[in-house]
């Protein structure tokens, strides 16, 4: 799973199923739920990136299927905001969507404190917002996803701080290509 998540950390979605898909296998034959959904939600995203958005839409969830066998609403959560990503990112999916499932993650993300996962939320919200054409609102959103990234030197991801800093970073490096 961790090689799995470290291909997804490098755009390699296509690559990383195969990976995921063998330790959502173990997973389930070890009946560790809790590595179960962690992989469902990884190989969810994966799927996403790869174009096939009614795999990942399954996939996910199952992975808040499981979030609710085992009692856990944090991950539960991080299971709304993975998929969010994935519809803010994909050209082919709904952003209004995208970005209600974000909103619910700031909300609760929020609510518990859990603010790495807060400005990866923003982050996301704010590329939704781009895609809906909501620039001002887009623009706050990064900015205070970049506040808190700076706040806690994350480092996993470039921050825009506005829509124009994602315009820039778009166009400094290649994009992640989604396949259909």
């Amino acid at each position: 799973m961790i090689l799995g998540g470290a291909q997804m950390g490098l755009g390699e979605g296509p690559e990383a199923r195969a990976t995921l898909e063998r330790s959502l296998e173990l997973a389930t034959q070890g009946y560790l739920a809790p590595m179960r959904q962690r992989a469902d939600v990884i190989l969810a995203s994966a799927t996403g990136m790869s174009g096939d958005l009614d795999t990942a839409e399954q996939a996910f969830r199952a992975a808040l299927s499981t979030s609710a066998a085992i009692g856990s609403p944090y991950s539960a959560v991080e299971a709304k905001l993975s998929r969010g990503m994935v519809l803010a990112s994909h050209p082919a999916a709904d952003a209004g969507e995208a970005l209600a499932v974000l909103d619910d993650a700031v909300t609760t993300f929020e609510s518990v404190g859990a603010r790495p996962a807060l400005a990866r939320a923003l982050r996301a919200r704010g590329t939704a917002l781009v895609r809906l054409e909501r620039s001002a609102d887009a623009d706050e959103s990064f900015a205070r996803a970049a506040a808190l990234a700076s706040e806690m030197d994350l480092r996993d991801a470039p921050w825009p701080t506005s829509a124009a800093g994602l315009a820039a970073l778009r166009s400094a490096e290649p994009p992640i290509a989604f396949t259909e």
